[in-house]
């Protein structure tokens, strides 16, 4: 058949003609968007895309038999149905309807998927190319499309619209269910359910009240300068394990590693207001972030934290106009979706590994940052981000260090001898992946045994709990070494 091809008053303002499909592959919508040019724009709700399809073969075979397509034609997804997105196998929440629900089917998404495959990740700003676009600033566009698709202040880009929404409406399950298929086929690390029963078994009522992070009661500023201070403080919260570790003096007590940095940082921008200026970070001198960040001792990764500086400052100011408390507003103060947003806006918050052709999300410091602002904020009185209970552990080395310490995490007899050594563990590598893996599933279901044993429990708070436990004297077991940025 023909493609049926109508128009609306919208449409022909934009001069966009729509088409409707009939494909019982694809996935709930009742139509897709398509602009008619060389290079088409398909709009989707939020979701914008641009792909060549002129000589595309399989593109005209779907027009030739494309039909007119209903709402009452649109199927419902079963939950957890799996499809193919993007290159990474997803996992699809039940719609209890088609309204509002915008997906590409057939050759459109595989199509689709495979463009955004080649660039998503990589944060591409100037990916439009149509002549209206060309000779805009990125301020320009950037306006022009939130004018365009009703974008609250301070939202995301157009390049990451696709992924942002997609992510998003994953909510959690994102990295529970890629991280438990890690821990269940793991060949290195194994849970010990027996020992996390005992270990719900012996909680009191006070075991997991948070303590030991009073320093961000001390973090300095406005709202919005609290906010820039902890996006900057969060990107830079990875790789303190060095044998001779930064130190400081202050306020009668010594700090180590991650709490000294953080002290460092905060005595920076009560000295210096530039350091909530993401301007500023832009420029700094290399010999100011080394004397700011490292202080006594050695800080590993010192070049690479540089470059995560120097990012960050970027994509705070070409993104959300330099205030990262507009993009905390556009996703409603809301923990998971900010989360979200790190991670598909900040390079380095982009903690995702590949295991056997698989992703693996982790995410360790998007979902910290959330926490971390959620209780800079509180502590001040301007109020706390919702949805913290959503979060999972945060996969770092302390965490499953304390793990093994109450013998719920249980390593092979080579990879405990490796970390017992203090041989460092590749990134990326198997035995890294299922570590981390194993981390976050041990934590859910210590969160589901605590619940049963009658004890209120979340992830985050499991986590501090057991951060703060690596730290005891008791603890004998070494952690894991991994040079990395992401944790």
């Amino acid at each position: 058949m023909k493609a049926i091809f109508r128009r609306d008053d919208g449409a022909q303002l934009r001069d966009i003609g729509r088409a409707e499909f009939d494909d019982s592959s694809a996935t709930p919508a009742d139509h897709v968007i398509v602009r008619v040019l060389p290079i088409g724009m398909f709009v989707v709700n939020l979701l914008v895309a641009e792909v060549n399809f002129l000589h595309d073969a399989a593109f005209d075979q779907k027009f030739e038999r494309a039909i007119d397509r209903r709402l009452a034609d649109a199927p419902r997804r079963l939950p957890h149905q799996k499809e193919q997105l993007l290159g990474f196998e997803m996992l699809f929440i039940l719609h209890d309807g088609a309204k509002n629900v915008a997906a590409l089917g057939g050759v459109f998404q595989s199509a689709i998927a495979a463009e955004f495959a080649k660039d998503i990740f990589g944060g591409v700003d100037d990916f439009l190319s149509d002549g209206a676009w060309h000779g805009l600033s990125k301020t320009s566009k950037r306006q022009k499309v939130k004018e365009r698709h009703d974008l609250p202040a301070g939202g995301a880009t157009a390049p990451c619209f696709f992924i942002f929404n997609f992510l998003s409406s994953m909510s959690i399950m994102l990295v529970l269910n890629t991280t438990k298929a890690v821990a269940d086929a793991a060949a290195h690390v194994r849970i010990n359910h027996d020992a996390i029963a005992a270990w719900a078994g012996s909680l009191t009522s006070t075991t997991l009240v948070p303590s030991g992070h009073e320093l961000i009661e001390h973090i300095p500023g406005t709202r919005e300068q609290i906010a820039n201070f902890t996006l900057l403080l969060d990107a830079l919260n990875f790789c303190f394990w060095s044998p001779n570790p930064i130190r400081i003096q202050w306020r009668g007590r010594t700090y180590e590693r991650f709490s000294a940095m953080m002290v460092s940082l905060i005595l920076a921008a009560k000295s210096d207001a530039r350091w909530f200026d993401p301007e500023f970070w832009m420029v700094v001198s290399r010999e100011e972030i080394r004397q700011v960040l490292s202080g006594n001792g050695e800080l590993l990764l010192m070049d690479e934290r540089e470059k995560v500086i120097r990012e960050t400052g970027r994509v705070l100011v070409d993104r959300f106009d330099g205030s990262f408390a507009a993009a905390v507003a556009s996703v409603g103060e809301k923990a998971w979706p900010l989360a979200v947003l790190l991670m598909t806006n900040f390079d380095s918050f982009r903690d995702v590994s590949n295991h056997r052709g698989k992703p693996v999300y982790f995410m360790k410091r998007a979902q910290i940052c959330a926490l971390d602002l959620s209780a800079a904020w509180e502590c001040k009185g301007h109020g706390a981000l919702e949805g913290l209970g959503e979060l999972t552990a945060f996969a770092d080395y302390r965490v499953p260090q304390a793990l093994r310490h109450l013998d719920i995490l249980q390593y092979s007899s080579e990879l405990e001898a490796a970390i017992e050594a203090e041989k460092e563990l590749a990134a990326d590598s198997e035995a890294e992946i299922e570590i981390r893996a194993a981390t976050i599933h041990a934590v859910d279901l210590m969160v589901k045994a605590a619940n049963k044993a009658g004890r209120r429990a979340t992830a985050w708070q499991v986590d501090w709990y057991l951060w703060g436990l690596s730290h005891d004297a008791s603890v004998s077991v070494k952690h894991h070494r991994t040079r990395t940025v992401y944790y």
